[in-house]
């Protein structure tokens, strides 16, 4: 290799081993996004099991009294294209699918350790 060879190639490796530097910092970030996000989940998890059915049920088949009104407070807070928490399998659908982007990192990170 010719000095302009050596330089070019010292150039581009300098500037790869900042990429990867600041791909560590972006990995640390998402990595605290990640425990944020699992806090989150273990919330909405426990409401599910201990609150959700109390809250939506008067007993275990028949809507509260106050259903309808629940629903009307909740609309508000409904973006369009999701679904109110008043039907179980809108919980049910986010716990699944976070638990399968979960899994699908992990497909993706594995390979990656070398």
């Amino acid at each position: 290799m010719n000095f302009q060879e050596k330089s070019e190639r010292l150039i581009a490796m300098q500037k790869l081993c900042l990429q990867v530097e600041q791909d560590c910092e972006a990995m640390d970030k998402f990595l605290t996004f990640l425990e944020e996000a699992r806090k989150r989940q273990q919330e909405l998890s426990s409401f599910y099991e201990e609150e959700w059915t109390d809250l939506v049920y008067d007993d275990d088949i028949n809507p509260s009294a106050d259903a309808d009104v629940l629903s009307e407070v909740l609309y508000e807070y409904i973006p369009e294209g999701h679904y109110s928490i008043m039907s179980e399998d809108t919980i049910w659908n986010a716990l699944v699918d976070h638990r399968e982007s979960l899994l699908n990192l992990l497909k993706t990170i594995v390979p990656m350790i070398d």
